[in-house]
């Protein structure tokens, strides 16, 4: 299982890019990341879940600077769809997408 596979490995995001890993396992990773950085339980990252999250992925990918705190809090306004104040499943999914492939040096 996809999941699994991320935790005995210590995969990196940059390293599931270059696997070609399916928006089915990047999902999969979305709940790994949602297990580690969803304090509350909700199943969303907040205000707070998110920069950690976004900070921490940054440094893994290896991407500088790392986002400060207002720059977090633009991204979760401009990926929050739904305007819940919080980022759903659905919603960091796309998120990956766009680190991943900023990770990579893509668009």
């Amino acid at each position: 299982f996809f999941c699994c596979f991320f935790i005995k490995k210590n995969l990196k995001p940059k390293q599931i890019l270059q696997m070609g890993y399916t928006d089915e396992q990047i999902g999969a990773y979305v709940g790994v990341v949602l297990a580690q950085y969803d304090k509350d339980g909700n199943g969303t990252l907040d205000r707070n879940e998110f920069t950690g999250f976004i900070q921490g992925f940054s440094k893994e990918c290896g991407l500088d600077p790392v986002p400060n705190q207002g720059e977090c809090d633009q991204a979760l306004k401009d990926l929050d769809k739904d305007g819940s104040g919080s980022l759903s499943k659905d919603e960091l999914i796309q998120l990956v997408k766009i680190l991943l492939a900023a990770a990579s040096g893509g668009n």
